[in-house]
């Protein structure tokens, strides 16, 4: 399409026409001054991508791809303060948007001569080098409401959960973070004996639709669980006016239905444009209609991403090969790929991704690796690579509930846990349709201590569908190459890169701070930055439920407002995570902080008693959120004895030590709520 070169033609003979589209509704807004057209039913974010911008900004001096996962915030240019989560703001006809943080003008001279020479812009031009503050998403109102149970997650397990409480006569808040309802099941396909699940979905909206007692959240994220409160944060649009509304959500039962996170291939430049995950291709394309490109080859260690380039090949795209790091996999998907004439390589993992010189394109280097034997590939290149690292279950909701994980079978699993919280789906380990859809039910009835059956899964000969293998982890490269990235999230965790040999190291100062050991650094981690740390041996197996649950504090969407702190004057201490307690000493209490630098204090930041401390073994405190509107201000869990107003500590960001000092104590000592109490 001339005005959205990133979007597919309306075909119903293809799976990726763009069914939330409404294409009799085109639209046009404007984004950092650029021209953006779209149709009823896009997301500012999709639409974005649609009309060729698939770049965030640069980091470590190479551009960083704008994704589901990691797109800014946008507000109306006249009203900056209303900053709502791009990928979850439904586009609309006149709305006149810039991101936060700034990115390039599209009203310059120089942009408005590209497009005068047809060259439309593909990157947002947000600098990450520069280190700008992130701003809080705006809070337009706030609300509390009680129900009877809270569902976190919109997939099928969710959505049968929800359907299954309400007509045993609960009250039920849905809550979900995409625009619509679905989660990812139409990505992995139909079992043979088992629901489809396109007419799984069809039924379950349908339902949910018709059961009054179920209020569906959509574009809404759940950024923390502390006891038996949701805190969830909504996006819309009042007009041409984006709306942020903060809800907490009390309840007796939650059930947490989050999925789970595709790994990310640890190979340099596994975060270019260009470069992006199975599911969030698929759902882009499905949903959409947005496909970057005309060519693509696939890496993966999954079956999932078989059937999505057989889908691509129907809707036109060349998938000149599939890579696949297990040497001999076998999948009913894999012999339609066969059908179509795509070339798969089994034992073949990436090795690294770089823009092609000159072009668009990616060029892509490839490694046989079979055991100790390794042989290098000629490059591949294409528009785009398709990459899978398999799936880690969705935990940070359940850790932050207070639940417990631990590392088996590579990856974290759930533990024990609150008995008010109960996991489905695939953030419980489930992966077939039907056992997803058993384990909704199954989450239902053991809340309310009804009988129930374990849910089974539809175990297929191993001979017919191959298992998933380990994340692929290709060699490091040296300074100059892309970093390899642990996830595709907000952390921007990397791996340490290979040093530089000979006298050119020497000579050549470094672009990059040391990076420092997974451990010591002072940021929120995802949960799939943990699982890699233990694939890099960053991170003993042992403590990685332990590492998940301290990091996971603060988790949520790029610069979103994913600290617990959601009031300028208080910091509910109920909302502070329960697992903190006693990690900081017998008594923790809340400090209000403030940076004698007056920088911005970032959520899990550790902090010591002075500068001469750095093992995290003796940090006295952590940064719980920064306080809105407030530069250099934060609440922080302190466990110093006989802490007084004025004293002072240090800070550790990026190693660095920063001067801090205690304000003020919270009213109160720290005292986390029991696990299992119900709200009065």
């Amino acid at each position: 399409m001339k005005g959205q070169p990133n979007r597919l033609e309306l075909d119903p003979r293809h799976a990726f026409a763009g069914h939330a589209l409404d294409r009799t509704r085109p639209l046009r807004m404007r984004l950092n001054g650029h021209p953006i057209e779209g149709f009823a039913g896009d997301t500012v974010l999709s639409a974005a991508i649609a009309n060729g911008l698939d770049t965030y900004g640069i980091h470590e001096g190479h551009p960083l791809a704008l994704s589901l996962r990691f797109a800014p915030l946008v507000a109306p240019v006249d009203a900056p303060d209303h900053a709502v989560a791009m990928a979850r703001l439904a586009a609309a006809d006149g709305l006149d948007l810039v991101t936060l943080p700034a990115g390039a003008s599209g009203r310059s001279a120089l942009a408005r001569a590209g497009r005068m020479l047809g060259r439309a812009p593909r990157s947002l031009g947000i600098r990450l080098d520069a280190a700008p503050v992130p701003p809080n998403a705006a809070t337009d109102s706030a609300e509390a409401r009680a129900v009877d149970m809270v569902v976190v997650g919109g997939g099928i397990a969710g959505m049968e959960a929800a359907v299954a409480a309400a007509r045993g006569g609960l009250s039920v808040a849905l809550v979900e973070r995409r625009p619509m309802l679905g989660g990812d099941a139409l990505l992995f396909g139909r079992t043979e004996g088992e629901e489809a699940p396109e007419d799984a979905i069809s039924r379950l909206k349908r339902e949910i639709v018709s059961l009054p007692d179920i209020s569906a959240h959509v574009a809404s994220e759940a950024v923390a669980i502390n006891g038996h409160h949701v805190q969830i944060e909504s996006v819309t649009l009042d007009g041409r006016r984006p709306k942020s509304t903060v809800t907490v959500l009390e309840a007796r039962h939650i059930v947490v239905a989050t999925g789970a996170v595709e790994r990310l291939p640890l190979f340099a430049g596994n975060r270019l444009p260009g470069v992006v995950g199975t599911a969030e291709a698929f759902h882009l394309a499905h949903a959409y209609g947005v496909w970057p490109g005309r060519s693509a080859a696939v890496a993966t260690v999954s079956n999932a991403a078989y059937r999505l380039a057989m889908l691509a090949a129907d809707a036109g795209i060349a998938v000149p090969r599939i890579l696949d790091r297990r040497p001999a996999p076998q999948s009913r998907f894999l012999e339609f790929c066969k059908a179509y004439g795509i070339t798969m390589a089994g034992g073949v993992v990436p090795l690294s991704a770089a823009r092609a010189p000159g072009a668009a394109a990616l060029a892509v280097r490839t490694a046989v690796s079979i055991e100790s034997y390794e042989k290098e590939e000629e490059p591949l290149v294409v528009d785009r690579f398709i990459v899978c690292g398999g799936w880690q279950p969705e935990l940070t909701l359940w850790h932050m509930g207070g639940g417990r994980s631990h590392w088996q079978a590579g990856r974290l699993v759930a533990g024990e846990g609150p008995t008010h919280i109960v996991l489905a789906g695939a953030a419980a380990g489930y992966l077939g349709t039907q056992a997803c859809l058993d384990s909704g039910r199954h989450a239902v009835a053991r809340l309310l201590g009804e009988p129930h059956d374990s849910p089974r899964e539809t175990m297929i000969d191993p001979a017919y569908e191959t298992p998933d293998a380990a994340v692929p982890i290709a060699r490091r490269e040296s300074g100059a190459a892309p970093l390899a990235y642990l996830d595709g999230g907000a952390s921007l965790a990397a791996r340490p890169q290979a040093s530089e040999p000979g006298l050119l190291a020497r000579l050549r100062p470094s672009r990059r701070p040391k990076t420092l050991r997974l451990a010591d650094q002072p940021r929120v981690l995802g949960i799939a930055d943990v699982a890699a740390g233990v694939d890099l041996e960053a991170i003993p197996p042992a403590i990685a439920g332990d590492v998940a649950r301290e990091r996971a504090l603060g988790a949520g969407e790029a610069f979103e407002p994913a600290d617990i702190v959601h009031s300028p004057e208080e910091a509910p201490p109920h909302l502070v995570p329960d697992y903190l307690a006693n990690r900081y000493g017998p008594n923790t209490t809340v400090w209000l902080v403030q940076s004698l630098e007056r920088r911005r204090l970032e959520t899990g930041s550790l902090i010591f008693i002075n500068s001469d401390q750095a093992n995290p073994a003796y940090a006295i405190g952590v940064v719980l959120g920064p306080l809105p509107g407030e530069r250099g201000s934060a609440w922080a869990l302190i466990g110093k004895i006989g802490a007084t107003p004025g004293e002072g500590a240090t800070l550790r960001d990026q190693n660095r030590p920063v001067p801090i000092r205690l304000v003020r104590p919270h009213d109160g000592v720290f005292e986390p709520a029991e696990a299992g109490s119900p709200p009065p």
